[in-house]
């Protein structure tokens, strides 16, 4: 029932068309708080590069979750004591989002089914981070070895929102 309702809201959010804020630097902040909450926890180190200043024509909110998706993951992943890089640059109406771990590599045979749902629930907030970039028009891609993983998406904006 739980994996019922987190499929049911995630397809809600994703599906999501109504009018949104802008994307701002505030927002990036307040996911870092977020992730920096469970990273302490673990004692892991969450290190960002970013030139995001002011807002971007992008919807908050799913911009909010593709971010937070990817960096409790990141933080999720990452070894003990380790560490999680998130770079943020916008240029020329792109922005990429980059996030990184140290932790153990994905084998590639799970590569190709890394943004479906298993039957557990595992992988919703993958799957939900990919829809999402899908309806912004972007793109994600994943490289993995022993000792980092990084995810990467890509989005352009001019009148997104």
């Amino acid at each position: 029932g739980l994996t019922q309702i987190r499929q049911t809201v995630g397809a809600l959010l994703v599906e999501s068309k109504a009018k949104d804020r802008p994307f701002a630097s505030e927002d990036l902040d307040d996911m870092l708080i977020l992730a920096e909450a469970e990273a302490h926890g673990r004692s892991i180190g969450v290190v960002v590069e970013s030139n995001l200043e002011g807002s971007l024509p992008l919807p908050a909110t799913l911009m909010r979750q593709i971010l937070l998706n990817l960096l409790l993951n990141a933080v999720a992943a990452a070894e003990e004591g380790g560490g999680v890089r998130l770079v943020v640059e916008s240029a020329e109406k792109h922005l990429l989002l980059a996030v990184t771990n140290d932790g153990d590599y994905i084998p590639q045979e799970r590569m190709d089914t890394l943004f479906e749902t298993s039957e557990r629930g595992n992988g919703l907030g993958l799957w939900i981070v990919y829809q999402i970039v899908q309806q912004l028009g972007g793109e994600i891609e994943v490289e993995s070895l022993p000792g980092y993983t990084t995810f990467k998406v890509e989005i352009s904006y001019g009148n997104t929102v």
